[in-house]
């Protein structure tokens, strides 16, 4: 099976800089990449997305592709980021955590789980695979992103973030979709 995850944070401000992505970690699937496997892109036309990709190739590409064993598949499992970021001249490390829980079953043919929302429209002749409570709301809306606010008042700067999403169990054709293939990586992880 297929995981598709975009680490993305969101940093409007001139004098916060974002260092790097320190750590991805997934233990449900046994899934450990450290600050020397991971680089920053901006594959989107707003340049306040930063997204963490593998350290493969010069693309500026939307996230990471992990291929694990079918057994390893877990129907809940946690994603957290580690994000270094400069602030008022001092380093700070944030984490954000993020509850995932997928609904739909692996097939043959369905074996993928991308938390882009924009994987999950219908294309040709492939359904719309957005959960009940997403339809009527945006993939920008729905997608997991770390958005940096500073705490002005009187706070120390900028906290954690937790949050949760429902994900579907899409077609493994989805990756080769003209319309869809500039969301998925190149660039493939695999768990073995």
């Amino acid at each position: 099976m297929k995981i598709h995850i975009v680490p993305v944070i969101r940093n409007p401000y001139a004098d916060v800089k974002v260092l790097g992505l320190k750590s991805i970690h997934i233990a449900e699937f046994g899934i450990q990449l450290n600050e020397d496997q991971l680089t920053l892109g901006k594959p989107y036309p707003n340049k306040n997305f930063i997204v963490g990709r593998l350290k493969k190739g010069r693309k500026a590409e939307s996230g990471i592709m992990f291929e694990i064993p079918d057994s390893n598949f877990a129907k809940l499992f946690n994603v957290e980021y580690q994000w270094r970021i400069e602030l008022r001249g001092r380093e700070q490390v944030l984490n954000h955590q993020i509850k995932a829980s997928v609904i739909g079953e692996l097939t043959e043919t369905s074996a993928l789980i991308s938390f882009d929302a924009m994987n999950w429209h219908a294309v040709e002749n492939l359904p719309n695979k957005f959960p009940e409570e997403y339809k009527n709301l945006a993939p920008i809306r729905i997608n997991p992103r770390f958005d940096l606010e500073i705490d002005f008042k009187g706070g120390d700067g900028i906290h954690d973030k937790q949050e949760a999403i429902t994900l579907p169990v899409i077609e493994n054709v989805r990756t080769e979709q003209e319309f869809l293939a500039d969301y998925f990586p190149v660039n493939r992880f695999v768990i073995a």
